[in-house]
């Protein structure tokens, strides 16, 4: 009987926190248009603005990369491909490269725009939420 229980427990708890069909169909469909529209920039500046990449060295930064995501992926970690990707690209260009080859400006730019993306899509998401709420939500507290 408990364990009737607790079966039930976890399958109502997974399938409350499971995302949405039509979630994951809007999210791909937004990861599209950043692909299509300015993916050209993030993909130069991965295979050559951070290190010099060439047939065997692109092919370790694929399997390492790929690895990352898989074993996250069974951990059931939500995990960046393109931070895997860069992770990958500087591990693989300090283990064949050497230091001196990597370009840590780069790199640092980088990461700075990945610190600025949590506040700039925070500040954009509250822009659109206070330009929609009465569709988004009627009775709200705030409203």
């Amino acid at each position: 009987s408990i364990a009737i229980k607790a079966d039930k427990i976890n399958n109502l708890t997974h399938w409350l926190i499971s995302t949405q069909l039509w979630i994951m169909a809007v999210g791909g469909f937004f990861v599209l248009l950043g692909v299509w529209s300015l993916g050209w920039r993030v993909i130069r500046t991965v295979g050559s603005k951070i290190a010099t990449v060439d047939f065997h060295t692109a092919w370790c930064i694929e399997f390492g990369s790929t690895l990352s995501v898989v074993i996250a992926t069974i951990q059931e970690q939500p995990v960046s491909t393109t931070h895997c990707q860069i992770g990958a690209v500087t591990a693989v260009a300090l283990a064949s490269l050497g230091c001196k080859h990597v370009q840590w400006s780069m790199l640092g730019k980088i990461l700075v725009s990945w610190i600025l993306t949590i506040p700039t899509s925070a500040v954009i998401a509250a822009i659109i939420l206070w330009i929609f709420r009465p569709a988004v939500c009627a009775s709200c507290p705030w409203s």
